[in-house]
């Protein structure tokens, strides 16, 4: 819990709010308290405050305007644009992707479409109300539970950005919850469809580039649990690449994360060109031409590039039967996300594991 005492704090307006956290407090140009809790020393609390205060200060003696600000009242429409602009600026500077952008686009558009006059509402009179009959008009028009999740999601994040402007002191969507929706397992390949796929890229023309990337990716892919674009070139030099592991430097999490390089993955790095910038030189484009040819080959449907992930994760968890473990291979931020991909395949094999456990009592007690 938060300790407030001020003589247990060593810098004005920053207090400790646990292991490695600390609460800072400012007034805002209006005159408003606000707080925050930051992950540093209390040192670097301390002078991201400072630097805070001192913003505070230009705003209110004119040397500085205020972030954002949108002369006259705030309208939906209004935000939107502001947004729109900071987000455009992030494609252009590969902050973010273009298709990132365009998600959040079609989930005003979305908004738009339930109710023509959102857009010009005051933020100040939105509220939850408009967005729990908008997952009902949704629902009513038979939209995926997870489509409509994902739209709340990104209008989200549209309203956070509006309180971060201080347009509003709470997003309208705070305390609205996502769609119930069944849990079900992700896509992931059969032991029949791999079956399949294996013998189109064991008998690949070795002369013909394209087949060689196909076998190439599929096989990186399932070795490695990757993201698509993850091993691009853009992302996967060779200097990323050492003798035992590989860095993989994007993910949804922003974070790096390592794998080791097994006999598998080095041999298919040994078959790459050490000349290009990385092991797979490719477009997105030509990974999923390549890719998809030999789905195609395989009689395999439904099926994407993504679905390899999938696969490999679901081959991880049946060979180490460790959720935790399958959940670090795969770079999930909580083992919840795992558990909720792999609920399916999970429950399939506790009946396994109960046989398992049962010899394992009975060869110790007699039963």
């Amino acid at each position: 819990m938060s300790n407030m005492s001020s003589s247990n704090t060593k810098y004005p307006s920053v207090y400790h709010h646990s292991k490695g956290k600390w609460r800072v407090f400012w007034y805002d140009y209006n005159g408003l308290k606000k707080s925050h809790v930051l992950t540093c020393t209390e040192k670097q609390a301390h002078s991201w405050v400072m630097a805070k205060k001192v913003e505070v200060s230009k705003i209110k003696s004119g040397l500085s305007k205020i972030p954002g600000k949108i002369s006259g009242p705030v309208r939906l429409k209004d935000l939107w644009e502001e947004f729109s602009d900071k987000y455009k600026l992030q494609v252009k500077s590969g902050t973010i992707t273009e298709k990132a952008y365009k998600r959040y686009v079609s989930s005003y558009y979305a908004l738009k479409v339930f109710d023509d006059k959102l857009p010009g509402l005051l933020l100040v009179d939105i509220n939850a109300d408009h967005f729990e009959k908008f997952k009902s008009y949704r629902l009513e028009n038979n939209y995926k539970p997870e489509g409509i999740n994902t739209v709340i999601r990104n209008l989200k994040t549209l309203f956070k950005f509006a309180v971060e402007k201080s347009f509003i002191d709470k997003s309208p969507l705070h305390d609205v919850k996502k769609v119930k929706s069944a849990k079900k397992d992700v896509r992931y390949l059969t032991d029949s469809e791999l079956k399949k796929l294996n013998v189109e890229l064991v008998s690949i023309d070795e002369t013909n580039e394209r087949e060689r990337n196909a076998r190439d990716l599929i096989q990186f892919y399932l070795l490695t649990g990757a993201r698509a674009s993850e091993i691009l070139a853009d992302s996967l030099t060779w200097e990323k690449i050492t003798d035992e592991t590989i860095s993989l430097p994007i993910s949804k999490t922003d974070s790096v994360r390592t794998i080791p390089i097994s006999d598998g993955i080095r041999r298919v790095l040994n078959r790459r060109d050490k000349s290009d910038k990385g092991p797979f030189n490719l477009s997105h484009d030509r990974v999923y031409s390549c890719i998809k040819m030999m789905y195609k080959r395989a009689g395999i449907e439904n099926a994407a590039v993504h679905t390899l992930r999938k696969t490999a994760g679901a081959l991880h968890y049946m060979a180490n039967r460790d959720i935790f473990a399958a959940s670090r291979f795969l770079g999930h931020s909580s083992v919840v996300i795992t558990e909720s991909h792999y609920v399916g395949l999970i429950q399939s094999l506790q009946k396994e594991h109960s046989e398992k456990h049962d010899q394992m009592v009975s060869g110790r007690i007699d039963i």
